[in-house]
């Protein structure tokens, strides 16, 4: 006789019905919603965990700077994009989307098998000219549900934003307690993705990043 034989196994127990759950939502440090009321209404960052801080800083020109989101579990698209310039500056700049490369590729290193694979939207110039928010304005961009997408931004000058400074959060598999990265970067000469088009492999991981916005709308 097996040990468990006398057991009564609720699954099937006359008359048992499983308890229907709710799914679990993802939590608001990782740019998730956390009511249907924020859809629409709120900007989220990327980048941002439990303990983070914000400051402006320079970012050079011609490097791409990503940061990956979660897509909710449930259909939403993005519907803008946006980033705080605090000093003017001469030239212009460009948000990608892009899907995880989630080691389809098979390339080999840790970096490379979380990182951006496939462009999804390229927002073309939006000018540096003057302060405030600049953004891709209302825009659609449709997310399959759970799946992580990497938000980026290259500029072709130098121009100063808000940016985020993120801690508490090892990522990108690496292992030592001091690797806790929120963004990547990539050197890339200014100018357009093809939707489709293949980004430039990350090089190097960075504590701190542009405070790139995004939106998302319900499809």
């Amino acid at each position: 006789m097996r040990p468990d034989s006398n057991r009564i196994h609720l699954s099937t127990e006359k008359g048992y019905k499983p308890k229907r759950t709710a799914p679990s939502r993802m939590p608001r440090e990782l740019g998730q919603h956390t009511s249907a009321s924020d859809i629409g209404a709120v900007e989220y960052t990327v980048g941002q965990n439990v303990n983070y801080t914000l400051n402006a800083a320079a970012m050079t020109a011609n490097t791409i700077r990503w940061a990956h989101i979660i897509a909710p579990i449930v259909a939403h698209k993005i519907t803008r994009l946006a980033v705080e310039q605090t000093v003017s500056a001469t030239g212009n700049l460009r948000f990608f989307v892009a899907t995880n490369m989630d080691n389809r590729e098979g390339r080999g290193s840790n970096i490379e098998a979380f990182a951006p694979f496939e462009i999804v939207y390229d927002s073309g110039d939006i000018s540096l000219t003057g302060t405030g928010i600049k953004s891709t304005g209302a825009i659609s961009v449709v997310l399959d549900p759970g799946q992580t997408y990497w938000v980026g931004m290259v500029n072709d000058a130098s121009v100063t934003v808000r940016n985020i400074q993120q801690y508490g959060m090892r990522g990108f598999g690496f292992t030592t307690n001091s690797n806790k990265y929120a963004f990547m970067t990539a050197p890339f000469t200014y100018g357009a993705l093809a939707v489709g088009a293949n980004p430039p492999i990350p090089t190097s991981p960075l504590v701190q990043g542009p405070a790139m916005r995004y939106m998302l709308g319900v499809v």
